[in-house]
This record gives C-alpha cells, structure tokens and sequence, in this order.
C-alpha cells in the first residue's frame, strides 16, 4: 500500500462515507465500526499520503468510548487527535450573510434584514443567535423559519422573529431527543419538571415532586436509557438519595443542552459549548443557579418575566 497506492502525494483523491449512524446495522455493529475507524487512524499516520478525518458528534464520540462498548482502549489515548469543531458569533454572523446575499442575488445583508429595536438597541440577529447553540444548523433553522413567517419582507422585526421562535423551539427539543436518544432516551419527558419554571432557579428549591413525571413514568426502562435510567433506577429503589440524582440528573441536562449553570454571582452562566472552565456533576451544588438555554424558552414555557421569592444574589 505505501508503495503502490499511497506513494504520490501531489495527487489527491478524497473518499467519503457519511451517515454511518444510521439505521443500516444493529447499533453495536455501527459503534464498533466507528471505534475501529478511529484506531486506524493512528496505524495511518506512517503514510505521508493519506489523511483520514472523522467528524463525530458527542453523543456518539460518547457511545464509542462508553466503557463496555469500546474494546481498543480509553478515550485519552487519542486525545492528541481530537480538533473540537467550534463556531462563533463573528462566523455563524457571516455564514448567514452569505446566505441572506446567496437567496436575494446579493440584494440584502443581515445588517439590514435584521432590524435594531428595543432601548440598548440590541439587533434581531443577537436574538437569534443566543437562541441556538453556536451551530450552523441551529441559526440556519431558526432563519429560516423567521424568512417564512416575513412573508415575502425584506426585514424581519421583533414581532417577525417572536413569531417564528415558538416552531424553532419546539423543533429544537425534538432535535435533543433525536441528537441524544440512544444515550439518554427522551430527553423531552426528563426535561419535563422545567416546564413553567422561574429562568435562574436554584437548585435547592427542586423538591421531590418536580419529579413526579419522570418517577411514575410506568414505562420508564423503554423512556429513558444508559445513565439516565441507572440514576432513575437507582433513586426508586432508593440506592441513592434524591441530592444524589439530582446532581446527575442535572450534568446530563447540562451536557445535552437544555440548561446552563451559574456557579456564583461573580461567574458568567456556562453551557455545555462554554469551553472555558470544565463542569462536572459535583458543580450541581445546592446554592448554585439553573439556568435554561435560550433555544428552550418557548417549548418549555420558561418563565423570564418573574424569579423566584428569594432571588437574591
């Protein structure tokens, strides 16, 4: 293979297989694909004409490297190899601009699609953006049906936004479940006790009862899956306490996307794509805030206008 196949690297040839989580094998079959799929890699490294790039999402980064799945080793071995892909509001900002330019044949920017309203002035754009996850399919979707809902305007006002926001949000919630369900299971019926909470809750104030949903779920082992159900599981059978699951509960909420967490009242609300300081389950301290993302307002009912008797900070 060196000296035959892989000896010119002036001439590039590029192979592409996608959709390999697909329903085409049993599960297992598909992880252990991918496993042997990143081991290779490192063998493949001694050919200076090849590149193997793998593009993984979490849940199944996850999945492949759960502990009784993966038989070639733990994840830190291939640390080196990982490049997170990233996106900020400067390139999501451009990527729709060129898109906004791409349907209208260069006649109309974002800048003046998306209208500044409000006292500070704040643009309709920015209220996009932290509506999504810092990914083009998010921005992308939510733009979309904010185009729709303009009805053939060149300008989308607050009022054109809001209106698009509710379909956005709910389709949000929908993708979780999808993103994450051979992990978790519904994330939809697990995120179901934050439904009508006050934004910036602490997590003392959960009580028991939130709960009342998930813990009566009579079908709860085909509900929920992999660590999800062995904390549900655990806690009925009282194998943990109710402080316990909550903590775990919380991290999944956390590392799906649904809620943020605000440490102190000198530190910023972090979600799962906030790189910056790691969070674990243990963070999920009794004093600490629950925050839910922005995307989730609408699906979840999140009340913004009111916070709780003792917000203090």
């Amino acid at each position: 293979m060196r000296d035959n196949l892989l000896d010119n690297d002036q001439k590039a040839h590029y192979i592409l297989i996608d959709d390999l989580d697909k329903e085409w094998a049993a599960p297992q079959i598909v992880y252990d694909l991918i496993a042997a799929m990143i081991e290779v890699i490192k063998e493949f490294q001694v050919f200076k004409g090849a590149k193997i790039i793998i593009a993984l999402r979490e849940n199944l980064n996850q999945l492949v490297f759960s502990g009784h799945q993966h038989r070639g080793g733990q994840r830190e071995k291939f640390a080196a190899l990982y490049l997170p892909l990233e996106w900020d509001k400067a390139s999501l900002t451009e990527l729709i601009n060129k898109r906004l330019k791409f349907l209208t044949q260069n006649s109309l920017e974002y800048k003046s699609a998306f209208e500044k309203e409000g006292k500070g002035g704040e643009s309709g754009f920015n209220y996009v953006l932290d509506r999504t996850y810092l990914r083009p399919r998010d921005v992308i979707s939510f733009v979309n049906k904010i185009i729709n809902n303009a009805h053939t305007k060149s300008s989308f006002s607050k009022n054109v936004i809001k209106h698009a926001e509710p379909e956005y949000s709910i389709e949000r919630l929908h993708a979780i479940d999808d993103e994450w369900s051979e992990n978790y299971g519904f994330i939809s019926k697990a995120s179901s006790f934050l439904i009508g909470k006050y934004n910036g809750f602490r997590i003392q104030n959960l009580k028991e009862d939130d709960f009342y949903d998930v813990y009566c779920e009579e079908d709860y082992s085909n509900i929920f899956k992999g660590d999800l159900l062995n904390i549900l599981v655990s806690w009925k059978i009282n194998k943990i306490k109710f402080k316990n699951f909550i903590k775990e509960f919380l991290y999944i909420m956390f590392r799906v996307g649904v809620i943020g967490i605000k440490k102190s009242a000198t530190e910023p609300i972090r979600f799962f794509y906030n790189n910056d300081i790691p969070v674990a389950s243990a963070d999920f301290a009794p004093e600490v805030r629950i925050y839910v993302h922005k995307a989730l307002y609408s699906a979840l009912k999140i009340n913004v206008k009111a916070l709780e008797a003792d917000y203090l900070d």
